[in-house]
């Protein structure tokens, strides 16, 4: 592995970001890597946790900057449309005997948000947490507090959040899975898997699963996803760029 540490991979919620992980924790050995934060939600302060070599989670831009070290940032993105679905789909495929009894109280419960009512209510949840990952998640993540300094001027955003993703050494797409985890191989100089096996997808439930339950995918109507992509200007304008990039670097691999 020829890449400066520590590894820095900012995982947006729904953007196949579990099966990167299994990917780069085979590099390291388990004391090198950054300990997962109680329930999954990123609370690590940088002085809390220094000295690691692989760091994974869903931090922001502000964590890093509180790192003070440049080190090798990658990040996957994923369509606005298909990460929103998947999300209220991953969240209400939680049991309510979990969801009360493992899960954090309101307002930080998204699993009971999405499980109480149909896609149109969850996307208009008024609940700050449900409406950070639903609307515009990997620009918060690129941008940390600056988003909300620059809100509501989505035209910056737009070019402050393009500014930063083109800091990041290896960007990801899910719709491009295969390329981009064959990207990510050679980075690590770690052989290319001949496959990946889905990770939290619902083909995946079983019945005698005591946290998940199997369910039906959700189709999205006309309106939702106008809905959706209306809410996602920002992030949509992000993805753009990461398949761009993308590109450039396949490209770049190739030649």
């Amino acid at each position: 592995m020829d890449l400066n540490l520590p590894l820095f991979f900012m995982h947006v919620p729904k953007c196949a970001g579990t099966a990167v992980v299994t990917l780069l924790t085979k590099a390291f050995r388990d004391d090198e890597i950054c300990p997962a934060p109680p329930q999954g939600t990123w609370c690590w302060r940088a002085r809390e946790v220094p000295g690691y070599r692989l760091y994974w989670g869903h931090f922001s831009a502000d964590f890093l900057e509180e790192m003070g070290q440049p080190g090798t940032r990658l990040i996957m993105l994923r369509h606005h449309l298909e990460r929103v679905v998947s999300l209220y789909d991953y969240w209400r495929s939680h049991r309510w005997e979990h969801i009360k009894s493992a899960l954090p109280p309101h307002p930080y419960n998204g699993p009971a948000i999405a499980k109480s009512g149909n896609l149109s209510d969850f996307l208009s949840s008024d609940v700050a947490f449900v409406h950070e990952h639903v609307y515009n998640p990997a620009a918060r993540q690129l941008l940390g507090r600056r988003f909300n300094e620059l809100w509501p001027n989505e035209d910056a955003i737009i070019a402050e959040g393009v500014q930063a993703l083109r800091g990041f050494a290896w960007v990801g797409i899910t719709e491009s899975f295969e390329p981009s985890i064959a990207l990510l191989s050679r980075m690590l100089g770690s052989p290319v898997p001949k496959s990946t096996a889905k990770v939290n997808s619902l083909e995946a439930r079983r019945r005698d699963d005591p946290v998940f339950e199997p369910i039906e995918q959700t189709e999205p109507t006309k309106e939702q996803c106008r809905r959706i992509a209306e809410g996602n200007r920002i992030d949509s304008a992000i993805y753009d760029e990461g398949r761009n990039i993308l590109n450039e670097r396949l490209g770049s691999s190739n030649r």
